[in-house]
């Protein structure tokens, strides 16, 4: 693709992944797959990663599908295969499971990567999956990783109180020169200036 058409496609998956976001809050409605026939298969396009994919479980086509932001792509793919996961309900219910599964291996960004490529809040599902789960080390990963965001967010706070409070106190000392300047008399060579 050139460099243009690139762009628009990167502005539409974020579109689309602000859109899945949206989706996610309003339940689902249950629909039934009927095959027709061979006639909307013919019509159906070819993918670049079908051959990849072909070779791959079906959790790994979904993973990767996810973090490269080709989902739709994914579901014509198990469309074409006449797989269950060609129903989003299924595909994001293995893309939740790939989430659990990366945190019990401790892989924070790639789960944080997957739930907000589903068009999930990153925070609010890491917190709901943080008070539901059984297993403690899972609780303890995702409560490390809170105090670890709760003092980066600290230190920065401490930064700018820093930068505030130097800020203050050179506006404080220049006053009090500034006014030391009018009751003594100094040269005007050895005035402080800013």
């Amino acid at each position: 693709l050139d460099e243009y058409l690139q762009k628009a496609a990167n502005i539409l998956s974020d579109y689309i992944i602000d859109l899945r976001a949206f989706i996610v809050k309003f339940p689902r409605l249950q629909t039934n797959t009927i095959h027709i026939g061979s006639d909307l298969d013919e019509d159906m396009p070819t993918i670049e990663e079908s051959q990849m994919w072909e070779k791959l479980t079906t959790e790994e086509v979904i993973a990767d599908a996810i973090l490269s932001n080709k989902v739709p792509e994914a579901q014509t793919f198990f469309h074409m295969r006449q797989h269950p996961a060609q129903s989003i309900q299924e595909f994001i219910q293995t893309g939740l499971n790939l989430v659990y599964d990366r945190l019990l291996k401790d892989n924070t960004r790639e789960a944080s990567e997957l739930l907000r490529n589903m068009g999930f809040d990153v925070k609010e599902e890491l917190h709901k999956i943080c008070f539901y789960t059984v297993d403690r080390s899972v609780r303890d990963l995702l409560v490390s990783v809170e105090k670890a965001f709760f003092v980066y967010l600290m230190f920065s706070a401490l930064k700018t109180f820093n930068f505030f409070c130097i800020y203050a106190e050179r506006s404080i000392v220049l006053n009090m020169f500034s006014e030391w300047e009018q009751t003594v008399f100094v040269p005007s060579s050895m005035k402080y200036s800013c």
